[in-house]
């Protein structure tokens, strides 16, 4: 049995994970991390390889239906269906492009 970490000083135990930490990647441990990734789906490869112009209108969109639609809930009518509609819109392409490895 090993010593209890609470008879253990704070820095000895912090000296130690550095340690710890430093041979795991001497090991190799992290080799092939990026091999282990899950593969993106068709359309968030497409999406990462688009041009930046696109990348920069996406950003804009995300910020409008993220900042400045949800105020359109407060409004009665058809601004609030804008509203829902476009933050339907923003989660199926976020489901459509991202990498959740499932």
């Amino acid at each position: 049995m090993g010593v209890p970490a609470a008879a253990v000083p704070r820095d000895v135990r912090l000296r130690q994970a550095e340690v710890r930490r430093l041979d795991a990647g001497r090991r190799g441990l992290l080799n092939g991390f990026a091999i282990r990734q899950p593969l993106p789906t068709p359309l968030g490869w497409l999406a990462h390889r688009a041009p930046m112009g696109v990348h920069k209108a996406a950003l804009a969109l995300l910020f409008v239906v993220e900042v400045v639609l949800p105020l359109a809930i407060f409004v009665p009518g058809p601004a609030s269906v804008v509203f829902g509609l476009a933050t339907a819109g923003l989660m199926l392409a976020i489901a459509a492009t991202g990498n959740y490895g499932f």
